[in-house]
């Protein structure tokens, strides 16, 4: 049983869940159902879906009231060359759509569309829209898609706007469509999840962060009626930066560390060594990782190319830590510095420095430098360019 209006009230808590849709069929038979009620309460009855377009590539997001009933839903639907993107099929009849990797430069199979949001008329006002959203943002970066694309109503422009999303004015009139059998305008939009989130409003961006990093908890909706709790979760295997792939990096790890800075302190120590690695071979250095801990403190070597004066030899040493990294560090990596001989040696941490270790490390400035989090954050954002070009 849905709320009724004049109980909103009593509406606190919601649920979102994520299925696949090929694995769910009762699931999508309920999507469909509430989508077309959607359709026909704004006299679009032609409109309808069959239960062999939910196929691998697509995922379905719920959102259920306190009696486990379905108030709204949408879509994340992901290329495919099995099939066609909605948006694609959409534009077609008005003209051939020029296909994201052209503008974006990004690969087909990295490339979704969140689409088919609807809302029961008895939750509409309570802001699910803006949850949906955020769902599908959060969806969309956990299966890894780079640019995720939108054919958005005229009054749902604005709200995917605040979410970052950008008119693709290369297409239609100025990126509008006009459909005169069902006198509806649609404008398309895309969204570049390969660049550091920049929405309109902070709490917004919390709640997408908050769904990414975590894939299971609560969180709260300030709706326009009430503040909503919300329970999420995503059912999927949690994408943690601290164990999956220890010798990955690549530009998604920049993003979470960009989008959430408190996220390079959680990351396993050996993470942060690789981290470190890749950042300075972007920066032009031949690197020489050391094997963990059988490598007298030393983790990484880094040579200098192309140097007018003979090549320069770098001693980096990485200290994964949270509390304030004291001098008794830094006095051991000036007597390493000296042992091995090198040009110059730095001590990199993902926390900060004691007001000692500043001292020191002053005194001995063209032997050792330090590199703190605020420092650290400056190099992940510069090597993140860098990589993008």
């Amino acid at each position: 049983m849905f709320y009724l209006q004049h109980d909103i009230q009593e509406l606190m808590r919601v649920r979102v869940r994520f299925y696949k849709g090929s694995q769910n069929s009762r699931q999508v038979k309920n999507y469909i159902s509430g989508h077309q009620k959607m359709l026909e309460r704004i006299g679009i009855t032609e409109v309808a879906a069959s239960l062999n377009s939910y196929l691998d590539n697509t995922y379905l997001i719920y959102i259920e009231d306190a009696e486990c009933q379905v108030i709204a839903g949408a879509k994340l639907v992901l290329y495919s060359e099995h099939s066609v993107l909605p948006i694609v099929e959409a534009i077609s009849y008005m003209e051939e759509m020029i296909f994201p990797e052209e503008m974006y430069n990004v690969k087909r199979t990295q490339v979704a569309e969140i689409c088919g949001l609807w809302i029961s008329k008895d939750a509409v006002g309570l802001g699910l829209h803006k949850l949906l959203i955020e769902c599908g943002i959060a969806l969309a970066k956990t299966v890894n898609v780079d640019v995720l694309l939108a054919l958005c109503a005229p009054y749902t422009v604005g709200t995917a706007e605040n979410y970052g999303y950008k008119i693709l004015h290369e297409l239609g009139k100025q990126g509008t469509f006009y459909y005169p059998e069902l006198d509806l305008l649609a404008t398309a939009m895309a969204l570049d999840l390969r660049k550091p989130f920049k929405f309109n409003f902070k709490d917004d961006k919390k709640r997408v962060l908050q769904m990414i990093n975590s894939h299971k908890g609560e969180l709260i909706l300030n709706g326009r009626l009430r503040d909503i709790t919300v329970d999420f979760n995503l059912g999927f295997t949690n994408l943690e930066l601290a164990y999956n792939g220890l010798n990955v990096i690549d530009s998604d790890l920049y993003l979470k560390i960009l989008n959430q800075p408190e996220l390079l302190g959680n990351i396993h120590w050996r993470k942060f060594e690789y981290l470190l690695t890749d950042i300075l071979e972007t920066f032009g250095y031949e690197i020489n990782l050391m094997q963990g801990t059988k490598d007298g403190g030393i983790d990484i070597i880094a040579f200098e190319k192309n140097n007018e004066f003979g090549q320069q030899k770098y001693l980096i040493q990485a200290k994964r830590w949270k509390g304030k990294v004291s001098v008794a560090p830094v006095r051991e990596l000036l007597f390493l510095h000296n042992h091995h001989g090198a040009s110059k040696s730095c001590l990199a941490t993902t926390a900060s420095f004691t007001k000692g270790a500043w001292s020191l490390a002053d005194q001995y400035r063209w032997r050792l430098s330090l590199v703190d989090n605020n420092t650290l954050m400056k190099w992940v954002e510069r090597a993140w360019k860098l990589r993008d070009i």
